[in-house]
């Protein structure tokens, strides 16, 4: 198996249209979704977050991303990474934002045109989200430098963010990030918008969350996080009504 080191990703979203370079930070996988404690198990929870690693890979390697990225110090993780022919940085940096600088700083030197950030709690995103997006921010920003917030359901984190050129604003992942990430963007002087997807707006972190996946009627072919959810006796919750619907 072939690996594909940093600096080949970063050549890759240089010479491919449309220029984007992918990131997908992951913790330890082992200590994912501790939120979800009251519905998974140790052992289910570390099974649902290598499906969803792998869910958003797919998804990626199905769009027309250049390349992509992983920055974890997860030995799974990376083996995820490795069979999806994505670069994998080792984690050096405690943090989310840390390692997302960590990232950037790699990257640097190439003058990567474009950079999007995903996180691995996406459990309906397919390649046609992240396209749609892609050509959301090339026709808002096609002349020039800008960034593209996609956020949660409730709008207050952030579950994309892409921005042109790699360097445009610092990161702020966390609690109110796309206000944060928004504010950000105007300090910098580079435009900024808000994109809407149905689909990136749900996440999966809480057991609220959990209950409003779990609700939303099937559009489609599932995931391999969403079959193996279907598959665990969720000891009981009960499934709330669908605040939105993603058709």
């Amino acid at each position: 198996m072939s690996t594909t080191t940093v600096e080949q990703a970063a050549r890759l979203a240089i010479e491919r249209h449309p220029n984007v370079l992918a990131v997908v930070p992951v913790k330890n996988l082992d200590q994912a979704k501790l939120r979800l404690t009251d519905a998974l198990g140790p052992a289910e929870r570390f099974e649902l977050a290598q499906r969803l690693l792998d869910d958003l890979l797919a998804a990626l390697q199905g769009s027309s991303i250049a390349s992509t990225l992983v920055v974890t110090a997860d030995e799974t993780a990376s083996r995820i990474a490795e069979r999806r022919s994505c670069g994998v940085l080792l984690e050096e940096a405690t943090g989310l934002n840390r390692a997302l600088e960590q990232a950037a700083s790699r990257i640097q030197p190439y003058r990567v045109p474009g950079l999007l950030i995903l996180p691995i709690d996406l459990p309906l995103v397919t390649p046609q989200d992240i396209d749609a997006l892609l050509e959301a921010h090339q026709l808002a920003f096609a002349s020039g430098p800008g960034v593209s917030v996609v956020t949660d359901r409730h709008r207050d984190g952030t579950n994309a963010l892409l921005m042109s050129p790699s360097g445009a604003i610092p990161f702020g992942f966390g609690s109110g990030s796309a206000d944060r990430h928004m504010d950000s963007a105007k300090e910098c002087g580079v435009p900024c918008q808000l994109v809407e997807s149905s689909r990136l707006a749900i996440d999966l972190d809480t057991i609220e969350d959990l209950l409003q996946l779990m609700s939303i009627p099937a559009d489609g072919p599932t995931s391999s996080a969403l079959r193996f959810l279907e598959s665990v006796d969720l000891g009981g919750l009960q499934t709330c009504s669908a605040e939105a619907s993603c058709r």
